[in-house]
């Protein structure tokens, strides 16, 4: 029987947490229209993932008909993902639709070498929800079984293509392993894992269970004939506990533990208030551990034994250097009273300050590297930027978060009006862009690293609300165009002022 206990108190399997991946800027109707097909027998394909190449986020899905539709603003590289197939790449621009669609061949993989394996615990039975990693224990090398050098124009390109993206996001739910590089976790819940390689070679598969189970073994991948199922025997594993503390003795919560090289689960514990931490379940070996904590100096702890108990870990304080600086309002210049200013230290920790009535602050800033000083106050940006503990007395100017205001201060004009069909009635949900005749500006600060925060980033683009009306902020002032995207696109030319509403805009459809 498997075993029911849960992962310690402090302790989180981050490869288990659900991870949502941001689709980015999309369009608010369908303008890439892709037709997914067998490249062998031309038929459509049900339920190929179309996803973006850069972040593996799904976009869409082909329906019966092989049909997908996606909603894109801008030109993209996407990739096509089904079951059985080779990744493909899919370049995108918007303009396409069923009358005349962006065909997508899939070449099904016939040359990827496939193992399958079941795992079981201490009595035989089927364990569910594995994860599992797969290391390279030799060189890897490419698959060429001889095929490679035959195949026509299509599946040469499909196969080019595939080895590209197998180790990326693109291909998470594909169970395609890409050889040594590939850092892939794959999360197993039935009864074979099949798992397609891309490279020959000796690997070392390590498996876990948030349950407490875990396994190693040596996994042989060479061109030929598929081998059985191979049956991975999980076991008990074992765990490490310990105390985080500083060098004078004083324990320290929160410390983060973790493994050097990872784990199939990604565990990572949280020392308690009294520093106690136990991590687990490991592999029954010598681990190294990585213990961090944010105003202490990040240590690694080689050859811990797997299980073990009272480990005494010490951190040595970071070096502290006092930081001064004075927060100002855009663009007045005023002082800023009672803003937050936070020093982020490597590894999680936070040192924080607030300014004077004079706008001026001081902290101890902990370490000998740049880190991102934050600066948070009611009603403006949040600013952060790049600082050296030993930087001179500098002035950070934050911008105000409210519309209205930096209209009123001069920093932004607002473009205001309603979209109309023919007949007279609102728009809404349509997207109005903004398309201003001047380049922009770069606000750079020289010999400054701000990371946000020193310009304001306003989209072009609003849709209408329910109304039919909106509301366009924007920094680039002078002559533009107003654009309302459909079929028959609706252009207006208009001009932006510096401090000036421009209201009463109609656009008519």
């Amino acid at each position: 029987m498997q075993p029911a206990a849960a992962l310690p108190a402090g302790v989180v399997a981050t490869r288990a947490e659900a991870v949502d991946i941001d689709p980015g800027a999309l369009a608010d109707r369908p303008t890439v229209c892709l037709r997914v097909i067998d490249h062998s027998n031309e038929q459509p394909i049900s339920g190929a993932a179309v996803r973006r190449l850069l972040t593996g986020a799904d976009l869409s899905f082909s329906d019966d008909r092989g049909v997908a539709l996606v909603a894109l603003e801008d030109p993209a590289q996407l990739s096509v993902v089904a079951e059985g197939y080779l990744l493909r790449l899919a370049p995108a621009r918007p303009g396409s639709d069923e009358q005349d669609p962006q065909v997508v061949r899939l070449v099904r993989d016939t040359w990827s070498n496939v193992r399958r394996f079941a795992f079981v615990d201490p009595d035989g039975a089927p364990v569910e929800d594995v994860f599992v990693r797969l290391r390279d224990a030799a060189g890897a090398q490419p698959v060429d079984n001889g095929r490679l050098a035959t195949m026509e124009p299509v599946a040469r390109r499909a196969w080019s293509e595939h080895l590209m993206m197998a180790s990326r996001a693109v291909s998470r739910d594909q169970h395609v392993h890409a050889g040594a590089a590939d850092e892939h976790v794959y999360r197993h819940s039935g009864e074979v894992l099949v798992v397609r390689f891309v490279a020959s070679a000796e690997y070392v598969l390590e498996a876990t269970t948030p349950a407490g189970l875990v396994a190693a073994a040596k996994v042989r991948v060479s061109a030929g004939a598929e081998p059985p199922v191979q049956v991975v025997k999980m076991v008990a594993g074992g765990f490490i506990s310990g105390v985080v503390r500083d060098t004078s003795g004083a324990a320290l919560a929160d410390a983060m533990v973790t493994l050097q090289g990872g784990d199939p689960l990604g565990l990572a514990a949280t020392s308690g208030a009294d520093g106690s931490f136990t991590i687990g379940p490991l592999l029954r070996r010598p681990s190294t551990l990585l213990v961090r904590h944010g105003v202490h100096k990040p240590i690694a702890v080689e050859g811990v034994l797997v299980p073990s108990e009272g480990q005494q870990l010490r951190l040595e304080p970071l070096s502290r250097t006092p930081l001064r600086g004075r927060v100002r309002a855009r663009p007045g210049l005023q002082p800023i009273r009672g803003a937050t200013v936070i020093w982020q230290v490597a590894g999680g920790g936070a040192i924080t300050s607030q300014t004077g009535d004079d706008g001026t602050f001081e902290l101890q800033a902990a370490g000998d590297v740049a880190a991102r000083l934050v600066i948070q106050a009611p009603r403006f940006i949040t600013y952060a930027e790049l600082v050296d503990p030993g930087a001179p007395f500098t002035e950070y100017d934050l911008l105000p978060a409210v519309p209205a205001l930096r209209v009123a201060r001069g920093l932004t004009a607002t473009l205001e009006g309603v979209v109309f069909t023919a007949s007279a009635l609102p728009l809404a949900g349509v997207s109005v862009r903004w398309r201003p005749s001047t380049a922009p500006v770069n606000p750079g600060l020289p010999g400054r690293r701000v990371l946000e925060g020193a310009a304001l980033d306003l989209p072009d683009v609003i849709k209408t609300g329910a109304d039919g009306a909106f509301v366009l902020e924007t920094s680039r002032f002078g002559p533009g165009v107003l654009t309302v995207s459909g079929a028959r696109p609706i252009t207006l030319s208009v001009t932006a002022v510096a401090g000036q509403r421009r209201q009463g805009i109609e656009l008519r459809r």
